[in-house]
């Protein structure tokens, strides 16, 4: 299991989300689909109101006792000593964050010559270089991100860049896959541009190597469901990619094959429990068991109609938050949605978008594909009781940086 090769043997996967963090180990073999060996997740007490700014040390918090228990479990499954698999077996360690601890710009840039000019790497190079993403940008024009992010008194010299990806590039008017070593009078890159803050990369990365020795890498989940997307549906090329967190749901939009824009909404899943919560003064866990309940239609008549004004409402005013963002994104709601999250409620959450979008004139022919643990079991082996949807996603994307 533990090849020489980089390209083979285990790594660690992080999902940071706004609400939850969860680990994995994965075993990569070249020809081979990745496998999930195990993981884990660890969400934060549900409050009566999100705050961003302790969340990620309660986060980090939660990092470090899941990194104790994958690793010391880990080490008895793979049969290693726990010293020799946090300081020598694991080979990299990939950290995917979301909204609003991650910014994301995209922009296009493109030369035309009067001749016909060889692409080359240095010539492609030479381009990127030339694509400086955040010149002259102010929180006014930094998407809703950047809005968001400033209203906590961020600015964007506090980011750091993790991600510089060239997802398109376009000859003479065309979009090429492989553009080196051929010919063209105009060529366009768009690249995209991912950025964490620093303070929130520093935390994460402290907790990791105060217990792992690997290199760490730092992606967002923007480009992250964007790239695993193009290698499940290579078809789609227009879509909205909604990743439902507890308190964000992140919104990502793609058109002809290329990343438009993204954004957020501050609205997540915790908004039905909290709803539920308020209306019926109970627990978390005892809110969650009745809006399932509630969906699989096993509750009985008196307890259901209560319960249906509460999920009512619920709906209502994340629907009306997910188009004021669709709005902020320019865009009408697509021909294809696909559907990111981890929770028991996701069959639930999927079938409340389809219902909602049937009764819009402007998307009734709109498709909810779910991007669930049995969708990703083509392109990933679980070999774990409890699958996890968003880590499934991360070692995907893994797999396909690495080849």
């Amino acid at each position: 299991m533990f090849g020489q090769d980089t390209k083979e043997g285990v790594h660690l996967v992080v999902d940071i989300g706004n609400f939850s963090v969860g680990v994995a180990l994965v075993y990569l073999k070249e020809n081979h689909i990745p496998e999930i060996i195990l993981n884990r997740r660890l969400s934060l007490p549900l409050t009566e109101k999100w705050n961003k700014e302790k969340s990620i040390d309660d986060i980090c918090q939660n990092l470090q006792k899941l990194l104790k228990i994958v690793l010391k479990e880990s080490a008895k499954t793979l049969h290693v000593s726990l010293r020799k698999l946090e300081t020598k077996k694991i080979k990299n360690v990939l950290c995917i964050v979301s909204s609003p601890w991650c910014i994301s710009k995209i922009k296009t840039y493109g030369i035309k010559e009067k001749n016909q000019t060889e692409i080359t790497p240095k010539l492609i190079e030479l381009i990127t270089k030339k694509i400086n993403l955040y010149d002259s940008e102010t929180p006014n024009n930094t998407g809703k991100q950047g809005e968001n992010l400033t209203k906590i008194g961020e600015k964007e010299d506090l980011y750091k860049t993790i991600e510089k990806k060239i997802i398109q590039t376009k000859l003479n008017g065309y979009v090429v896959l492989d553009p080196i070593n051929k010919t063209a009078r105009e060529i366009e890159l768009s690249v995209f541009e991912g950025k964490i803050l620093k303070k929130v990369m520093d935390k994460i990365g402290s907790t990791i190597h105060s217990q792992v020795s690997s290199n760490i890498i730092f992606h967002s989940f923007s480009l992250t469901g964007f790239a695993i997307i193009e290698e499940m549906f290579p078809e789609a090329h227009d879509y909205l990619l909604v990743e439902v967190g507890g308190e964000i749901t992140e919104m990502t939009s793609v058109k002809d094959g290329l990343v438009t824009d993204s954004s957020y909404l501050e609205s997540g899943k915790n908004l039905f429990l909290r709803n539920v919560i308020k209306e019926f003064a109970v627990n978390p866990d005892i809110a969650l068991s009745f809006i399932k309940l509630f969906y699989e239609q096993r509750s009985e008549k008196t307890f259901n109609d209560k319960i249906k004004e509460v999920i009512k409402h619920s709906e209502t005013e994340w629907m009306n938050n997910f188009k004021k963002t669709l709005y902020t994104l320019k865009e009408k709601l697509p021909l294809r949605i696909f559907l990111a999250m981890e929770s028991p409620l996701v069959p639930f959450w999927s079938e409340f978008l389809k219902s909602q979008l049937i009764e819009s004139p402007l998307s009734k022919n709109s498709e909810i594909i779910s991007l669930n643990t049995k969708a990703l079991s083509q392109f990933c082996k679980f070999s774990t009781d409890e699958p996890d949807t968003l880590l499934a996603i991360d070692t995907i994307f893994l797999d396909k940086i690495i080849r």
